[in-house]
């Protein structure tokens, strides 16, 4: 159902709505993807101080993978690309304070990149939605710097005893050469081992400081 919505409009996205009709991801109300009273009562977060790895200075998220409101919007905007998660999406990071919590300073937004079998499985690249829409909210730069190489199982999927940094070195390769400063874009963020292997060709490409922004932080 959900698959459908992100490639239909018009009279057709309505006929689907009849038939197919949308529920509240907080309250389950029909509908609407998030209804007008928790829109208003509801943000991801808070979150703790940014965490880093050996090659990312920090990252900031929306909130935790664990609330089940972030983490199936996150689901349906990766996998369906369904355009009203994807505008309630939109409104969280422009109410967050993530871009406050970043360091002081202008900053180059990229995305990480998905591997291209899998990018044109599903037709986009969430990542690179994400960066679109910070890039909007902050007046930043975004520019795509890194290409993935090889193909790897998500992060996520993984037993938290299976997901190591250091793990995915050597998956992208650079496009061009980087800013001294990059904020980096990705969904989740669960080991870091990801965030961590670009942040890692970043900089020895020349970048000084490499941050992550994400939706969602693991709760391994």
């Amino acid at each position: 159902m959900e698959s459908r919505r992100g490639h239909l409009g018009g009279v057709t996205q309505a006929l689907l709505d009849g038939l197919f009709p949308r529920f509240c991801l907080r309250c389950a109300c029909e509908g609407t993807i998030l209804c007008l009273a928790c829109q208003e009562a509801y943000q991801p977060g808070p979150m703790p101080s940014a965490c880093r790895t050996p090659a990312l200075d920090g990252c900031v998220s929306l909130g935790w993978y664990r609330d089940p409101v972030l983490r199936a919007a996150i689901r349906l905007a990766k996998y369906h690309g369904d355009p009203a998660v994807w505008g309630v999406i939109e409104r969280w990071i422009r109410a967050s304070s993530a871009p406050a919590r970043l360091p002081d300073g202008s900053w180059t937004i990229s995305p990480v990149p998905l591997h291209k079998a899998r990018e044109r499985e599903r037709g986009f690249n969430q990542a690179e939605r994400m960066a679109q829409i910070f890039s909007e909210v902050t007046g930043w730069p975004k520019e795509t710097l890194l290409r993935r190489t090889d193909w790897t199982d998500p992060q996520a999927r993984k037993w938290k005893q299976e997901r190591r940094l250091g793990d995915l070195e050597g998956i992208f390769e650079i496009t061009t050469q980087p800013p001294a400063r990059i904020l980096l874009c990705d969904d989740v963020m669960t080991s870091g081992a990801t965030l961590d292997a670009a942040a890692h060709e970043l900089k020895a490409a020349g970048a000084e400081i490499v941050w992550g922004f994400t939706l969602a932080r693991g709760s391994t």
